[in-house]
C-alpha cells in the first residue's frame, strides 16, 4: 500500500514538472512571437541635392558636431564652400551611410571616425561598418584621395575596438598596395584638438589653387 501511494506522489510531481515546463515553453513562444521581425536596415542619403561631380568632394564621418564645425570654417578660408561637395555622415549609422554614397560619388578628401558605425541587417546576416570600412571604399574608388581617420583614443589602446580597427587597416594597406601604416593617417581628437585637422585642409587649400 505505502509503494503504491508513494508512485502515486511520484506521478504527480512528475506531472507537474512536465506541465510547468510546458508552461515555460508556451511562455517562450508567446514572447519570441511579440519580437520585432528582422527588417533589411535601409540607409539614408546623405549626398547633396546640389552635387556637382566635377567638384572636389570632401566627407565629414564624424559625431561630434563641434568638430564638423570647425572644419567647415577652416575649409571656408582657404577654398570657396560654393566649389565644393561636403558629405557630412553624422549619426551612429554614419559609416553605413557613407558607404552608400559612395556607391554613387568619388571622394577626394575625407576626415573618418575610426569607430562611428552601427550594425544592422542588412538582408542576410547581421554585419557592423566603421570608418575603416568606409576609408576602404574611398581608397578603392580613389587611390590618390586623402584621408584622416580620427579617434579619442591612443594607438597603443589595448580596446578591442582599437586594436580591430588597426588590424582591418593594415589588412586593407596590404591588399591594396598603399603602403601605409596607421599612423601616417591617424588624429587622436583628445591630444592634438588645436592642429588635428591642418594637414588635411592646407593641402586640400594647396590642390584647389593648383587647378582653378
Amino acid at each position: 500500500m505505502l509503494n503504491y501511494i508513494m508512485n502515486i506522489i511520484k506521478k504527480f510531481k512528475n506531472n507537474k514538472q512536465s506541465k510547468t515546463i510546458s508552461n515555460n515553453i508556451k511562455s517562450d513562444i508567446a514572447y519570441a512571437s511579440r519580437m520585432p521581425k528582422r527588417t533589411k536596415f535601409k540607409g539614408v542619403d546623405i549626398i547633396p541635392t546640389n552635387y556637382d561631380d566635377s567638384k572636389i568632394t570632401i566627407l565629414l564621418l564624424e559625431d561630434f558636431q563641434p568638430f564638423i564645425d570647425v572644419i567647415l570654417l577652416e575649409l571656408a578660408e582657404v577654398i570657396p564652400m560654393d566649389n565644393v561637395n561636403v558629405i557630412i555622415a553624422n549619426t551612429q549609422y554614419g559609416a553605413f551611410n557613407a558607404l552608400i554614397a559612395l556607391d554613387k560619388v568619388k571622394v577626394d578628401y575625407a576626415f573618418c571616425d575610426i569607430t562611428l558605425g552601427g550594425m544592422m541587417f542588412d538582408g542576410q546576416s547581421i554585419k557592423e561598418y566603421d570608418g575603416i570600412d568606409v576609408f576602404e571604399k574611398i581608397m578603392i574608388n580613389n587611390s590618390k584621395a586623402k584621408v584622416k581617420l580620427l579617434t579619442g583614443h591612443n594607438l597603443h589602446s589595448e580596446k578591442l575596438e582599437i586594436t580591430d580597427a588597426i588590424s582591418k587597416f593594415e589588412k586593407i594597406s596590404s591588399e591594396l598596395t598603399l603602403g601605409l601604416n596607421i599612423s601616417d593617417v591617424y588624429i587622436n581628437k583628445r591630444s592634438a584638438r588645436t592642429n588635428m585637422y591642418y594637414d588635411l585642409v592646407n593641402d586640400l587649400g594647396s590642390d584647389y589653387d593648383k587647378i582653378s
